[in-house]
């Protein structure tokens, strides 16, 4: 159950930049992958409707020293029937809203499952309607394998609040062009244990480099106390 399922938003695009594939089991397309030589934790991030993770490259590669120990995967969302476009979400005409798209649960899990084989930290973030969905899968359902920590920017839904879940959460929110207001935002997140919350109004209009130093400082953290890392 979500508590505000409008998807659909398009946000500020960054330049395009070459990539290379990966081999992957999801049926839409391979992940972008950004390896650094030796990594603690993956970060699997998902890119908003309407999008894909070429938007984002340019954030990730060129804070190179930030993330160097930190695995970056952006996979690309199944092309949604009704609105012809990627999109991490189902619309129902019966019920006239949005719910997290099977599918997509399918490649995440997949994804997160693959991650984990190596990796002992593995987080799970996202931005716009990618956000909703990653909140649904730390919050909204029970993740198999479990994940380290939710990161979510400018969130366009929310799990329901019955969820018991005690995941590691980073919330980006704010502007006032968002899909949920302030208020609401405060009450969601005050009620999850674990949580860390960042209002800023100028959330609401682009992904910034700040908000990936905050990320990779807060991964970076909860990762400081291990020394593992994985050489592929």
């Amino acid at each position: 159950t979500m508590i505000m399922a409008s998807f659909g938003r398009v946000w500020r695009r960054s330049p395009s930049y070459r990539h290379r594939h990966v081999t992957t089991t999801a049926p839409s397309s391979s992940p972008l992958v950004i390896d650094p030589p030796s990594h603690h934790s993956s970060l699997i991030f998902l890119h908003d409707a309407h999008d894909d993770p070429e938007t984002y490259r340019s954030l990730f590669t060129l804070l190179a020293d930030l993330r160097r120990r930190i695995r970056v995967v952006l996979p690309t969302a199944p092309i949604d029937d009704h609105s012809g476009s990627r999109s991490w979400s189902k619309f129902d005409p019966t019920a006239n809203i949005c719910q997290p798209d099977p599918e997509s649960i399918s490649i995440i899990t997949d994804l997160i499952r693959s991650e984990s084989q190596f990796c002992p930290s593995v987080y799970l973030a996202g931005y716009g309607e990618g956000a909703g969905m990653a909140l649904h899968m730390g919050f909204g359902m029970e993740a198999d394998p479990a994940i380290k920590g939710v990161v979510s920017l400018c969130t366009s839904s929310l799990p329901d609040s019955r969820s018991s879940s005690n995941t590691d959460l980073l919330a980006f929110h704010g502007g006032l062009d968002a899909f949920i207001t302030e208020d609401v935002a405060r009450k969601w997140y005050s009620s999850r244990p674990n949580t860390s919350l960042v209002i800023d109004p100028a959330i609401g209009f682009k992904f910034t480099h700040e908000m990936f130093i905050h990320i990779c400082d807060w991964i970076n953290d909860r990762s400081s106390r291990s020394d593992t890392a994985y050489h592929p």
